[in-house]
């Protein structure tokens, strides 16, 4: 996430994209086949190049609607989700200043 690209406008862009492919046609098995799919070729295939900003949109809007069709939950052990420290934060900072 950035300063831009908040929680809310990933909500909102998860709201868009499950509006505009309902209103497609699209069955929520489909929707939710389409995105694990997605998920699952950025992890587990050779990718063609490192991703842009883009392509990690696109992946947070594809968990984020995983998510809201209740196929990943957000609090589950086994879905494999990791939340990261932000950028440029030391572990080594952190650690030397509880000693």
């Amino acid at each position: 996430m950035t300063t831009t690209r908040n929680i809310e406008w990933y909500e909102e862009a998860v709201q868009r994209t499950l509006v505009e492919a309902l209103q497609a046609g699209w069955s929520l098995p489909r929707l939710s086949k389409f995105h694990l799919d997605f998920l699952k070729k950025c992890r587990y295939e050779t990718m063609m190049k490192t991703p842009d900003s883009l392509d990690k949109d696109l992946m947070m809007v594809s968990g984020m609607t995983l998510i809201k069709l209740k196929v990943i939950d957000p609090d589950g052990d086994r879905e494999g989700l990791l939340i990261m420290k932000p950028k440029g934060s030391s572990c080594l900072a952190r650690h030397s200043a509880y000693k």
